[in-house]
């Protein structure tokens, strides 16, 4: 899909990611991807690294496996964390707030206003993912959730200068 417009594009690892934002004043979002292939050390990989780098209050640690959020709390309970979910109904919120994750990050499709509201009153703080609509991204600033994860942060970016520029 990128290919003709990018060309051979390389992931960074998560060490050149860290190199290149240590010094930048963002929060990330690392999405352990362990939820069917188990990978042996991976969280205590992960922490070890996010600890070296100074950025244990920088980060979000986030996860569909229940399984590795536990561990995450228990090698680093300053690091926040989040269970992610692709579907929304009682047993997702009701999981999180049983494993004590700082937030819910939810697909962004199933956050309607009435979820949104009932999380709130939960006190459940909500994050949404992978939003790349603008009329989307609008309704979720309106809606002032936690946060916003995105493909495309200079739309977020430009959206969200535009709604500070009319406050």
């Amino acid at each position: 899909l990128f290919k003709d417009l990018y060309g051979f594009q390389q992931i960074p690892t998560l060490e050149e990611y860290f190199d290149l934002v240590k010094n930048l004043s963002i929060f990330s979002v690392i999405e352990l991807k362990n939820k069917k292939l188990p990978y042996e050390g991976l969280e205590e990989k992960v922490i070890d690294m996010i600890k070296a780098y100074d950025l244990s209050h920088r980060v979000i640690l986030c996860s569909f496996n229940p399984v590795s959020i536990i561990k995450c709390q228990v090698l680093a309970p300053e690091i926040k964390t989040a269970l992610l979910k692709d579907r929304l109904f009682a047993p997702s919120y009701q999981k999180a707030k049983s494993l004590n994750t700082t937030f819910l990050s939810i697909r962004h499709y199933f956050l309607s206003t009435i979820w949104i509201t009932r999380l709130r009153k939960l006190k459940i703080p909500i994050m949404a993912w992978t939003v790349n609509s603008p009329s989307r991204l609008k309704r979720l600033i309106r809606a002032k959730i936690y946060g916003i994860i995105t493909d495309n942060p200079q739309l977020l970016n430009d959206i969200l200068t535009l709604y500070k520029s009319k406050a």
